[in-house]
């Protein structure tokens, strides 16, 4: 009896909201997300890899290969491996050249999916075949040789799929790529790895020099230190993105971004989310990536003012509270504050400060 006494009452507070709101669907989606992110650390636990691998570099440093190999508990490959660095981009062409820049010493090849659809199923330009396709030095000229371009024509989404049956066409496409390219450009028994990572996720050059010339085994994760909208804002220490992964491809690898191994290489790079030149960009990621529900049907969430206060504040765009697993966390990222430097930080940023000062601290105010 009282079962369906209280099944009653939540049947007619659920329609006194829906006639009350004028957006109840926000509102009921704004509490159980409040609800949900509040109480994870009491059911929840990190999904991150638990075998976390030290990681030892200094600049110089007169150690011989081996040596620093066996630093990590690693032995010297008899010749260095070839590296892919694989990714998929949406509208990152700053952060793309940054990356560029970044690991172009250590890369052999880039391979780059691009849609003119997001994961929404909505149309969007090829930024990247643009600038790829404009001729001369450009953007991305000096690396022009060394990209294995791919595009994959956008699809809308269809009643009863979601972001995420994209998401795994882009990736399946991606995996395809490279075994075709593989299959005419790597030599017979040479080993190739890898990198697989979204354009944000920047590992440090070294680390990758590191993992060419170091037998690691099958695959390892990268711990990256993260930032958000820019270098301005750093999360804490102790949350870091951990999905970019480096794996020898074999017959059976395939393209992915989730948890391959419980090895995990720490302070491998940086993690920089959300950090885009404009206010459209963000916008459009917001609408147009897998996580899109978090706009949760607020409109208001959407306009310039509120992103713009958002980038400069270090606040979540989506007006949730972080992702976090233990309360710290959740204190950490919720009380976030700019950081004056700008030390470690992508060499382009340094080398280019006018273009780059949206990703620079004080350079919050994107057009």
């Amino acid at each position: 009896m009282r079962r369906r006494l209280f099944a009653l009452l939540l049947v007619l507070t659920l329609c006194l909201i829906a006639v009350l709101l004028p957006n109840p669907y926000s509102i009921l989606h704004r509490i159980h997300n409040t609800l949900s992110y509040v109480t994870r650390p009491l059911w929840d636990s990190s999904p991150a890899p638990s075998q976390p691998i030290h990681h030892f570099y200094a600049q110089p440093a007169e150690v011989g290969t081996a040596e620093w190999c066996a630093l990590h508990g690693w032995k010297m490959r008899d010749k260095e491996a070839m590296v892919v660095d694989a990714t998929l981009i949406s509208s990152e062409v700053e952060l793309m050249q940054v990356r560029m820049r970044e690991l172009e010493d250590v890369v052999d090849v880039w391979v780059v999916v691009e849609s003119n659809g997001t994961f929404t199923g909505k149309e969007k330009g090829t930024p990247f075949r643009d600038a790829l396709m404009a001729g001369g030095e450009g953007k991305f000229g000096r690396w022009r040789n060394r990209i294995q371009y791919e595009f994959l024509p956008g699809q809308p989404l269809e009643p009863g799929y979601d972001p995420f049956d994209i998401e795994i066409a882009h990736r399946r496409t991606m995996t395809r790529t490279i075994r075709q390219y593989l299959s005419s450009h790597a030599d017979e028994g040479a080993t190739v790895l890898v990198l697989m990572s979204d354009v944000d996720e920047i590992p440090y050059a070294h680390t990758l020099s590191l993992l060419r010339k170091c037998d690691f085994g099958p695959t390892i994760h990268l711990s990256l230190c993260q930032f958000l909208y820019s270098f301005e804002f750093p999360l804490p220490p102790t949350v870091n993105s951990w999905r970019a992964s480096v794996n020898v491809f074999e017959d059976n690898t395939y393209y992915g971004h989730g948890k391959r191994t419980e090895l995990v290489l720490e302070d491998s790079g940086w993690h920089c989310s959300f950090c885009f030149r404009t206010i459209e960009e963000v916008r459009q990621k917001m609408t147009g990536y897998s996580h899109a529900d978090r706009v949760g049907g607020r409109q208001d969430l959407l306009t310039d003012e509120w992103i713009r206060e958002s980038l400069c504040k270090g606040r979540d765009v989506f007006d949730m509270l972080p992702e976090a697993y233990t309360w710290s966390d959740l204190w950490g990222q919720m009380d976030m504050r700019p950081w004056r430097g700008a030390v470690n930080v992508p060499r382009l940023l340094i080398e280019d400060p006018e273009r780059f000062k949206f990703l620079l601290p004080g350079g919050c105010n994107r057009p």
